[in-house]
């Protein structure tokens, strides 16, 4: 595992692929939003990240799902200000997990990102991207899929794909892992493009190809 490179405002994933193609890894105050249809494995893809990163006396805020209406949603905003606040210079990762986007949440995009530019952490949002995806007939994540208020506020939009998923035979929990595809569609600092990886369903572990 590498060491973050917190000096230079850039904290490598530690997948070497797709930090070439994020020019380095996650950057300090910018909100990167990984999307995908459930059981495609957005939040076991998150947790990875976050293994590889976080040193284990780094600070770390992760909350996952449930929040659908506007108080809880400002419950959530004020429990990760104050966070970041406490250890402001010193958090490696914020990471909201399983939330749906909500026409409640229009907001949500602005201010995640601007918690991390105020508070200067890399903010990741897991997000579920919509049923219609799955009426073309090819069904890979693209720009469209991600809801407005996220591609507006995103630096990177990461969508993920693997193709065993639509198999009428697809084992969700398959025992050697299956081929799968890490989409980055939007990037503020590089380049966009594919990477094939390999996800574990029966570990919930992602490794690259």
């Amino acid at each position: 595992m590498s060491t973050p490179i917190i000096q230079t405002g850039i904290i490598p994933t530690d997948f070497k692929k797709l930090d070439a193609l994020l020019g380095g890894g996650l950057r300090r105050g910018t909100l990167t939003v990984v999307g995908g249809r459930p059981g495609m494995g957005k939040t076991s893809f998150v947790s990875a990240v976050k293994l590889n990163i976080y040193p284990t006396s780094t600070p770390k805020l992760e909350i996952s799902g449930g929040f659908y209406d506007p108080k809880a949603r400002a419950r959530l905003m004020k429990c990760v200000t104050e966070f970041c606040r406490e250890n402001k210079g010193k958090a490696t990762l914020v990471a909201v997990e399983n939330l749906d986007y909500k026409t409640e949440w229009e907001e949500a995009g602005a201010e995640f990102k601007a918690i991390a530019e105020e508070f200067g952490v890399p903010f990741v949002w897991d997000l579920k991207l919509p049923r219609s995806l799955e009426t073309r007939r090819d069904k890979r994540p693209v720009l469209g899929d991600f809801p407005a208020v996220a591609a507006q506020y995103a630096d990177v939009l990461i969508g993920l794909y693997r193709e065993s998923y639509y198999a009428e035979n697809d084992d969700p929990h398959p025992e050697s892992g299956v081929k799968a595809e890490v989409i980055v569609v939007k990037n503020a600092f590089g380049q966009t493009g594919k990477l094939e990886m390999i996800f574990d369903g029966k570990n919930r572990t992602w490794k690259e190809a």
